[in-house]
């Protein structure tokens, strides 16, 4: 594999400036298939919990606290035998606040915030008292995630430069979508992301569904983030539940778009579609 060259979204001016853009072989597809982000040099859990309910999820991640909530964290870490983590009922866990160190986040690293739910559900208070704690730590990278920005955004915080905000955008269709989860909607997601101003936004397409392609890449142009991960329902639950999956030549076309587009692109788990597997 080729060296990784980690670069923010850049809009040529012209053909040539693409072209030699090219030409220096940066690799905007990067592998990223070490667990949830293989970039991730640590978790930082100061809020806990979701009311998503997306059901690979709730089958995959909630069902694994369930089992080993009284034994899961070690001795000292958040979490040890609490009730609400056990029912993933979002609750905050303000000793976390204290935390006077992070493992260092070079290159493209950074800190998972709140891997444990979705950061959107804790109270603007609080909410407040987590970005003032990673604005402490200038030189750590930290990462948002929320399915639901348009309530996380409606909280007002301010967030530093060095925190990423990051949304799942499974697929950009609406419709059925509520049979999957009840989190916003993915039309609603992107407009209030793409209102939402910030240096740092990622993408999120895992797991990815079927989408509409010449839409999503719309969609990125606008959005202009500075990273997009691609990825497949990893826990084995799609055929189970039937998810609407795209086939596995679509979702590797859209990548070779988006990077053709010189978007930085990092391909998760990347599988046939569960209905193209005999």
């Amino acid at each position: 594999m080729r060296d990784r060259i980690i670069v923010s979204l850049i809009r040529p001016t012209g053909k040539n400036k693409l072209m030699r853009e090219r030409d220096q072989n940066m690799d905007r597809i990067l592998e990223s298939s070490k667990g949830m982000y293989k970039e991730n040099a640590g978790n930082w859990n100061p809020q806990k919990g979701c009311k998503n309910g997306c059901m690979y999820c709730v089958g995959s991640f909630q069902r694994y606290y369930r089992r080993f909530w009284r034994s899961y964290w070690k001795p000292g870490k958040t979490g040890k035998g609490c009730e609400m983590c056990r029912d993933f009922r979002p609750h905050a866990h303000p000793e976390e606040l204290a935390r006077r160190s992070f493992p260092d986040t070079p290159q493209d690293k950074f800190i998972f915030v709140v891997a444990g739910g979705d950061i959107a559900f804790a109270k603007k208070a609080y909410l407040d008292k987590v970005a003032q704690v990673m604005s402490g730590f200038p030189k750590i990278n930290f990462l948002v995630q929320t399915k639901c920005p348009r309530m996380l955004f409606s909280k007002a915080c301010s967030f530093s430069q060095n925190v990423a905000i990051d949304i799942t955008l499974e697929t950009n269709r609406d419709e059925d979508y509520d049979k999957i989860s009840s989190a916003e909607l993915p039309s609603k997601r992107f407009q209030a992301f793409l209102e939402f101003r910030h240096p740092r936004k990622f993408v999120t397409k895992e797991p990815i569904l079927k989408f509409d392609k010449d839409v999503i890449v719309s969609w990125m142009r606008r959005l202009a983030p500075s990273r997009i991960y691609v990825g497949y329902e990893s826990k084995g639950l799609a055929k189970k539940f039937g998810f609407p999956e795209p086939a596995l030549n679509e979702t590797t076309d859209l990548t070779k778009t988006l990077g053709d587009e010189c978007f930085t692109v990092y391909r998760k788990l990347m599988r046939k579609a569960w209905w193209e597997t005999p």
